[in-house]
């Protein structure tokens, strides 16, 4: 707390049990956290103009609110979350930072407070604000002010709102925004319609993401027509319990720049396929994911054209194209650097072709849809390993649902250049059974390793050591 040197990142109280021993005369915990902010101003105002990023994620009274960021007005990068504030404790918070280049939202409810008389009048975000996302951002009892505040940017070069109902922080972007070039937008209930302007007022967009229930071909190819400039587009279709399962054609009229493309749908054609590789140059990575529907186990695209498909990276699962239209993707696939795929079915035929045609694979992450036993991961080395022929240009290898306890180094000796192996959301009780056999050296000597903890297990990562 009293450490001179600051760096970019502020953390403004300390740990619970240091709460409760150094305000152990405070009542409550909010009183704590007052005392402690109190503290904390005292001993880094001076420091406050190298203070830059900030994540607010506490309840304080909005006396301390505002005290706090007057003091440290220089933040350029905001991340307020999962808090709950009125309408004039946000206000009173964002009006210091007059330099905020950066506002991230995440799960925050803002309420009116009809104790509040006046209401608080709306203020405008600072002129250097370029990035603005929005994720379950909730405006409960009308708080029309903040909602104002919030749309009352003019210089954003990225906008990424993810929400459920709250679709009045589309209203700037009903308009030309000359600024903006990268758009995100998830919203289950939104009518595709709405879209339509937005598309149609910004054809400098570089970069456009999309997860929606109203897919369909026309929103898909008024895209294709006005955002000339596309580099990146990621479309999403989460419709799993819509009864109109119409199949959507990605039908490109014109030669794109895009580079990037992801698609999750759960009912594109297949003639999207030979559109995508026709009208789009330049694609070097492609993600083609199928979203599982309430009436659409699989795509099973099929692949009828004879091209070369030049993409260096691909992410799919196997539930997207049939067996035989993977070999033929992958067999077009000579430049193919990178690949990332869900096996939810028999992974040997699968595997086994993947270990043939892909022969110059850098990176390969695999997803197994199943629990393997030790049996059946053994033989899913010996069908990755025994013809493979990315053999001497593999560097990396993630696999989740893939056992680590069933595997081991020797699996990978003949695999001469590989640097890394990442065994993802790792079992607790896998996990202690590796850290003993790694004690005892016994499984993956020339490796170290780091263990990570998250919500689904650990992800254990190995690495290569030099002999």
């Amino acid at each position: 707390l009293t450490n001179p040197i600051i760096h970019r990142r502020i953390k403004l109280t300390r740990s619970e049990a240091i709460l409760n021993k150094v305000h152990s005369n405070c009542p409550t915990k909010i009183h704590k956290i007052e005392a402690e902010i109190d503290e904390f101003i005292a001993n880094n105002a001076k420091h406050a103009h190298l203070a830059k990023e900030f994540v607010f994620f506490e309840n304080v009274l909005i006396r301390k609110l505002v005290e706090f960021f007057e003091t440290f007005k220089y933040i350029t990068i905001l991340e307020i979350n999962s808090i709950q504030l009125s309408e004039f404790e946000f206000l009173g918070a964002i009006k210091p930072l007059t330099k905020l280049h950066e506002l991230n939202l995440h799960r925050l409810r803002v309420y009116r407070n009809h104790n509040y008389k006046p209401f608080p009048l709306a203020i405008e975000l600072p002129t250097t604000l370029t990035n603005l996302t929005l994720y379950m951002v909730s405006a409960t009892s009308s708080p029309e002010s903040f909602i104002k505040t919030i749309n009352s940017h003019t210089n954003l070069l990225e906008f990424k709102c993810h929400s459920n109902n709250q679709n009045e922080f589309l209203n700037p972007f009903y308009k030309s925004y000359p600024t903006l070039k990268v758009f995100e937008y998830r919203n289950q209930y939104l009518n595709s319609h709405s879209l339509y302007d937005i598309i149609g007022f910004h054809p400098q967009l570089l970069s456009l993401d999309l997860e929606l229930k109203c897919w369909n071909s026309a929103l898909a190819n008024h895209i294709n027509h006005h955002l000339i400039n596309l580099e990146k587009l990621t479309l999403r279709d989460v419709s799993n319990y819509n009864t109109n399962q119409t199949i959507i054609f990605l039908n490109f009229a014109q030669l794109t720049k895009i580079k990037k493309l992801n698609i999750t749908c759960a009912n594109l054609s297949s003639c999207s396929l030979e559109s995508i590789f026709l009208k789009c140059p330049d694609l070097e990575e492609l993600g083609l994911m199928h979203y599982n529907s309430y009436l659409c186990v699989s795509l099973n695209l099929s692949i009828n054209f004879n091209m070369p498909i030049k993409i260096k990276k691909l992410t799919t699962d196997c539930n997207v194209l049939t067996e035989s239209s993977f070999d033929k993707f992958l067999l077009r696939c000579s430049n193919l650097k990178i690949l990332d795929i869900q096996l939810h079915r028999d992974l040997k035929p699968l595997i086994k072709l993947i270990a043939t045609r892909c022969t110059n694979l850098e990176h390969l992450t695999i997803f197994s849809g199943m629990y393997l036993g030790h049996a059946d991961t053994k033989a899913f080395y010996d069908e990755l390993t025994t013809n493979s022929s990315f053999k001497s240009t593999l560097t990396y290898l993630a696999l989740k649902r893939l056992n680590i306890i069933h595997s081991k180094a020797e699996y990978f000796e003949s695999f001469t250049n590989i640097k890394r192996i990442v065994f993802l959301s790792t079992a607790r009780t896998d996990m202690r059974k590796f850290k003993k056999s790694e004690a005892e050296n016994s499984v993956w000597p020339n490796f170290k390793s780091t263990i990570t903890e998250h919500d689904d297990g650990y992800d254990i990562e190995l690495f290569k050591l030099a002999v």
